[in-house]
């Protein structure tokens, strides 16, 4: 997905790009952290007994002037550390509501981590959600955006008094977690790349006219296919992309990524443990996919093959979950996902 998200069409849905965004398969150590500008008061989620579980917050960390939303999640019991402190980082085309947080379904991979014993944070990048908008969204991408999730990453350090966090992006946000790993290695304990695409890039006709990709109901559901999801997740996302994002645009950015300047992640200066992977129909042609919901962006399974092989202490072969698609985490599968991604993070 990428603010783009997901799956794409390959190139039509790129020449598209401003009817339909694309839940697409899409630095400076000085940067200062003004932190918490604007704290929201904590809320519980509570159980059918009526007793508190779930404590959620959310934060302002600003970033050259720019104030970026950061959403948090725990049992009030937890206790921060390094082992168990996991910054979540979206797609390029929508926000964390709907990527990490959707009420529906057991469909929240941040409950389920909190409910696990984590402290999990969920970042939106400038342009999307509630965050202001970027500089130069035109080409506000993977490079730039590090330096933002720097100031998210310090901000959470010094306010859980941890020196390190576990780091996950999906899509195009997993090009922005490989990139602040690269630049801040000292930051990341164990990094996921999921639904991640090392260096394929897309044609130039597919890059956006304008600085922002419009977001509509119908470029939300290309995120599924035929027989991956449950009944209504495809409707429930989308309803919770429109909900979320007020302007309803998403920055141009990530499509420059794609087109111009992959590779922005290098394996070899990645130290720390690295898990890779995908659904199963990022590396093959999707049932029905002339009828489903994704015009599915394919994965070259030697792409992914390559950056494993180059990592120093990483996965050297990406782990596949079947039966799923980009979007595998809110898929029939997402109970694989979730156990892969658990046990990587507690061995």
């Amino acid at each position: 997905m990428y603010r783009f998200s997901g799956r794409v069409s390959y190139i039509d849905r790129y020449m598209t790009m401003k009817s339909q965004p694309y839940t697409f398969l899409l630095l400076g150590f000085l940067a200062a952290v003004v932190g918490c500008t604007d704290s929201s008061p904590a809320t519980q989620s509570e159980t059918p007994d009526s007793k508190p579980r779930i404590v959620s917050d959310k934060d302002t960390v600003e970033q050259n002037g720019i104030g970026m939303q950061l959403h948090r999640k725990q049992l009030p019991d937890t206790q921060a550390k390094n082992s168990n402190t996991l910054l979540l980082l979206p797609s390029a085309t929508f926000s964390t509501a709907p990527n990490w947080d959707l009420q529906y379904n057991d469909s929240s991979i941040m409950d389920f981590f909190a409910e696990s014993g984590w402290v999990v944070y969920a970042l939106d990048l400038p342009g999307y959600g509630k965050s202001a908008n970027p500089p130069k969204p035109e080409t506000f991408g993977a490079i730039e955006s590090a330096e933002y999730v720097h100031a998210a990453v310090e901000f959470i350090c010094k306010k859980e008094e941890i020196e390190s966090v576990h780091l996950l992006g999906w899509s195009w946000g997993a090009q922005v977690a490989g990139r602040f790993a690269n630049e801040f290695p000292q930051r990341v304990n164990k990094l996921v790349l999921y639904g991640f695409n090392y260096q394929m890039r897309f044609p130039e006709g597919a890059l956006p006219k304008d600085p922002y990709r419009e977001i509509k109901f119908e470029g939300a559901i290309t995120d599924f296919i035929d027989g991956c999801y449950e009944q209504d997740v495809p409707t429930q996302y989308a309803n919770a992309v429109l909900e979320s994002d007020e302007d309803k645009l998403a920055p141009a950015g990530p499509i420059h990524d794609y087109v111009n300047r992959l590779p922005v992640v290098e394996p070899t200066r990645l130290p720390m443990p690295v898990l890779v992977l995908c659904g199963q129909f990022e590396l093959e042609q999707p049932p029905n996919a002339d009828k489903g919901y994704a015009d599915f962006f394919l994965t070259r399974k030697h792409d992914l093959e390559e950056f494993c092989k180059q990592l120093p202490n990483g996965q050297k072969t990406p782990v596949i979950i079947s039966g799923g698609g980009h979007a595998v985490h809110l898929e029939k599968p997402k109970h694989e996902w979730r156990q892969r991604v658990l046990e990587f993070f507690q061995e």
